[in-house]
């Protein structure tokens, strides 16, 4: 009653259908399932083999296009913090060549009024 995509994916409803459709049938015998397992299940073309693979793939492009996400994150996050410390850093050259500026300006206020008298 299943399709073999369900029978794959689906093992604990395939067994309770396995025990469901069984235990009448092993009664009628004198055996009662107490309990079994679904050890595999496979088939001889490899079509339940082939439904994993792009599942598979699928999982690995996720992981891909996440990793190249972050990357790219990273990238974006590290120019700015490269942008702000070339603004900090020029913002302070800016305050040391005004400082510099003053202080030539001083030197030459000082001299100019030393040459005067």
């Amino acid at each position: 009653t299943l399709t073999v995509e369900q029978i794959y994916q689906d093992r604990d409803e395939f067994a309770r259908l396995v025990r469901e459709v069984a235990a009448p049938d092993v009664g009628r015998m004198g055996i009662e399932i107490l309990s079994f397992t679904i050890k595999d299940v496979y088939d001889k073309l490899d079509y339940l083999s082939s439904l994993g693979k792009t599942q598979t793939a699928a999982v690995q492009r996720d992981a891909d296009i996440g990793v190249a996400e972050a990357e790219r994150d990273a990238g974006i996050r590290e120019a700015e913090c490269k942008k702000e410390m070339m603004d900090v850093k020029f913002l302070a050259d800016t305050k040391m060549a005004d400082s510099k500026r003053e202080l030539e300006l001083q030197k030459a206020s000082f001299n100019q009024e030393v040459n005067t008298k």
